[in-house]
């Protein structure tokens, strides 16, 4: 009897043992992947570039956060399209389309923030009195059809 307790206190310690050794192991490798994961997050928040000149960017009127985001990827802007896209999503903004001026050393919720708030680039021209609205869409580098239509009614107004 008194052998079968003592293999039984033996049986018990040795699990013991392994539980605290699955628990150690368990902990040690939740904590390198937190470290791992908070790294790669940092990294993904930080700026493509340090580079302060700005670049040119157009958004196409009805073009996908998706499209939007490669492309960004793609001029150097940014450093992961999935990244953006959960800024975008989580955040619930909706990007504008038009013509921007994006620094390369913004970060990704600077530059998903430029895009939303529909701060597009100026254009200035010079419209020479006199011109026609079909002129005036040629110089300005305008859609004729859209243009007329906008402008309806307008003619010596513009």
């Amino acid at each position: 009897m008194t052998n079968l307790l003592a293999n039984a206190d033996a049986f018990l310690s040795m699990t013991r043992r392994k539980n605290l050794t699955v628990a150690l192991s368990l902990a040690k490798f939740s904590i390198l992947l937190l470290i791992i994961s908070s790294l790669i997050i940092y990294v993904l928040t930080l700026p493509a570039a340090k580079s302060s000149m700005p670049i040119d960017f157009e958004i196409k009127k009805g073009e996908s956060v998706a499209t939007i985001a490669e492309r960004l990827k793609s001029a150097g802007l940014i450093k992961s399209a999935l990244y953006f896209k959960l800024i975008v999503r989580t955040s619930d903004l909706v990007i504008q389309a038009g013509q921007y001026k994006i620094l390369a050393s913004d970060t990704p919720k600077v530059i998903a923030t430029t895009l939303t708030k529909g701060l597009a680039q100026d254009k200035k021209i010079t419209i020479p009195e006199g011109y026609r609205l079909e002129q005036i869409a040629q110089t300005a580098n305008l859609p004729l059809k859209e243009f007329l239509a906008a402008a309806k009614g307008l003619e010596g107004q513009l």
